[in-house]
């Protein structure tokens, strides 16, 4: 599938955590490593540092990992946090993303799993043939609104797919517990995709004037 990058104001870049005395993280940055929702489940240890990344990608693209995961517990989790990051990716557009991976010396490769998600938040699909890497500076209300709309239903009907299941695992408490702890990931995805609705709702009414459509 062919990429074509627009031009922006500001470009979303991968920053290095740094232990340094007085070193604070930037402005308009995320935090992404493996303290956060956002961290990769492949870690670096045991296996080469792009592989891992590799992993990630292939992983959030639909990849079945849960043989490498071994557990069936661990899979549960996998998936969960899978569908979490799927759904939250709005949350880190437009935004630099920040993780203690070495940044790449100049004209190689960034071996980092922050920047695919760097990739996959400021992406969309245009006319179904091209996908064009965007920040929020290149994309309009209507067209972000209309993104997160979307998201906004996968993820609501993710969270109560999960509260079903949650109710029929209620005579097993160690499968309702694991179940109850994704379902807790799927809706903090869902309060932050609500919170990026509001706000665009808001500012493109303050634009143009219009009326906000109905919740």
């Amino acid at each position: 599938m062919q990429l074509e990058t627009l031009r922006c104001k500001v470009v979303p870049r991968r920053i290095q955590l740094k232990h340094t005395k007085g070193w604070r993280m930037p402005s308009d940055t995320r935090k992404v490593d493996g303290s956060t929702i956002f961290g990769n489940p492949f870690q670096v240890c045991g296996r080469p540092r792009d592989e891992a990344v590799e992993m990630f990608r292939e992983w959030l693209a639909g990849a079945d990992y849960g043989p490498v995961m071994v557990s069936p517990i661990l899979t549960q989790r996998l998936e969960a946090k899978r569908q979490w990051i799927l759904g939250a990716l709005p949350y880190l557009r437009g935004k630099h993303l920040a993780c203690w991976c070495p940044l790449p010396d100049h004209g190689h490769p960034d071996l980092c799993h922050a920047s695919v998600l760097i990739e996959l938040a400021n992406k969309r699909v245009a006319g179904g043939r091209h996908q064009k890497v965007m920040s929020c500076a290149t994309m309009d209300v209507d067209e972000e609104l209309e993104l997160v709309n979307r998201r906004l239903a996968e993820a609501q009907a993710r969270v109560d797919e999960q509260r079903r299941r949650a109710m029929r695992l209620r005579r097993d408490p160690p499968a309702e517990r694991i179940c109850r702890e994704a379902l807790r990931q799927f809706e903090v995805s869902l309060q932050l995709l609500r919170e990026r609705r509001a706000y665009l709702l808001k500012r493109g009414k303050s634009s143009d004037g219009r009326q906000p459509p109905p919740e």
